[in-house]
Parts: C-alpha cells; structure tokens; sequence
C-alpha cells in the first residue's frame, strides 16, 4: 500500500520493515532521516493497517458466531420438543471443520475498507467483542440463520408425512428412516448455503458488500468453491453417504434454501442501509443496531 493516497510518498525502504524497525533505524543511524511529510505518510500507512487488522479479527468472530446458533437451536429444540434428532456428529465436523475454514481465514486478508481512516480513532475501553458484534453474530446473523434452516427442516418432514409428536426411529439417535435422513441432509446443507450470506454480510459492519466488491477478496470465492464442492461430494459419493448419514436433495430443496440464503443477505444488506440513514440523521450510534466505528 503507498502513502500517495495521502498525498505523501512513503520511504521505499519503509516497505520491507514494519514501523518499529524502521524508526529504531532512523534512531540508530542505520537510516536516513525522512523528511517530515514522508514520514507522516508512513504513519498514516500503519495506521490504516492496524484499523484494518481490528476490524478484520471482529469479522472472523461475527462469522463463526452466526452458525452457531443454527447448530445449537436444533438440538435445544430435540431435547425440549422431542423432535427427531436434527444433524448428526460428523455432519457438525464437516462444517466446523470443513467448510467454514477458507471463507473464515479469507476475511483474514481484506484489505482496508473504505472511508477506514475517516473514522476517530477508537474508545481505548472498546474491546473486539462488543454488544455490535454480539448482537449481529448471535442474534441478527445467528437467529435468521437458525429459522432458515429449521424451516428446511420442517417441510422436508411435513412434506413425508411426520407430525408432531411421532418417532422416526426406534432408537432416537439412530438414523435409518430415510425421511429421518433428508431431514438432517436438509438441516447440514442449510447452515453450508447460509454461510454463503453471512460471509458476504461480514465484509463489513457498515458497507454494502456491492460496495466492497463482491469479487474483490479471491480467498473468499476459493472457499465457496471448495464448500459447494465439499457439500456436493458429501451428498452424492455413496461412500461418503454412508459415512456422513447424507442422501442427495431435489431441485425444489435447493431452490427454497437457496431463496432463504439470498433473504438472509438481503437482510443485512437492508440492516446496512437503515444504519447508514440514521448516521445520516445524526442518530445515537451507540450499540444494537448501529457501529459507532469501522
């Protein structure tokens, strides 16, 4: 990144050290002196670092946190309701494990959003996690996520015939009946799709991911590559059928979790805008809702 977008050219040899050492040079001798404006530029270079580096760890987090909820809810709901059992051990690995792994690393390495350095600097109080964070994670991101998917789930069982109350196995936490079977698929397939949403709705707090650029972070369109194709393999190798309790959906399956994804995005991408019009108001900016701060 070049300090030219600050009017001032950074050092070149500034570019292969980060900012203690090459002040520590400039102390020691071992570098020439800079002129002012040129070391003001490499200044505002590490700045707009660091902010990026906070704001991209508090991505991660609201990431992980909004599938949570879709793994958890079920299973309160199985133990409460007496529910047939909703995914399956493995079935929870392959996503923890599998396919939320790129798309979380990716948002990593974003780099800097726009307007990040127009902000005031942060409250030294403000942790990374904060009631924002929480309540996009948890709660926003988290509890549509968990209604989609159990949604799935439910037409899929209404669909074959269960009503409430009627067992599908004979041993709860066996998976035989193959209504039993597509019914979890339904429910492990759903967090996957749903991830798409929240990784796109993660990018920021505060800006359109139009804006951002859908495109813009390759790392990302490599993880959902590899969880599409990671789920498709799940669901359409027998031998991994068998191992994974999966079977294959129907077109109208994909279809409905499909429009439930893009609802999801639609969501935050509305949630967005009524934030950047009650900023524009001059509106408390102060926790729910609403980022005080990239």
């Amino acid at each position: 990144m070049s300090g030219k977008k600050y009017g001032v050219v950074a050092p070149e040899v500034a570019k292969s050290f980060s900012g203690l050492e090459f002040l520590q040079g400039i102390i020691d001798g071992r570098q020439p002196h800079p002129p002012m404006s040129e070391l003001l530029g490499f200044h505002l270079i590490e700045i707009e670092e660091g902010r990026a580096v906070f704001a991209n760890i508090k991505k991660f987090i609201t990431y992980i946190f909004a599938h949570l909820i879709p793994e958890a809810v079920p299973f309160i709901l199985y133990v409460l309701l007496k529910i047939p059992a909703p995914i399956t051990a493995l079935q929870i690995l392959a996503i923890d494990l599998g396919t939320e792994t790129l798309p979380a690393l990716a948002l990593g390495v974003e780099k800097p959003e726009p307007g990040v350095m127009d902000h005031p600097p942060r409250n030294r109080t403000q942790g990374i996690v904060d009631r924002l964070l929480l309540f996009r994670g948890y709660v926003f991101l988290g509890l549509s996520n968990t209604a989609a998917v159990l949604i799935g789930y439910f037409v899929v069982l209404v669909n074959g015939g269960w009503r409430f109350g009627q067992p599908l196995e004979v041993v709860e936490t066996m998976f035989t009946n193959p209504l039993h079977i597509k019914a979890t698929t339904m429910v492990f397939v759903g967090i996957v799709v749903m991830q798409i949403a929240n990784i796109f709705s993660c990018r920021s707090e505060r800006l359109s991911a139009f804006r951002i650029g859908v495109l813009s972070n390759k790392l990302i369109l490599v993880g959902i590559a590899f969880e599409i194709v990671f789920t498709l393999a799940l669901l359409y190798t027998p031998f991994l059928q068998g191992l994974f309790t999966t079977t294959p959906l129907g077109f109208q399956d994909w279809l409905l979790l499909f429009a439930m994804m893009m609802a999801i995005f639609l969501m935050e991408e509305t949630r967005k805008r009524i934030v950047a019009w009650w900023r524009s108001r001059g509106g408390p900016t102060r926790g729910g809702l609403v980022a005080d701060q990239a």
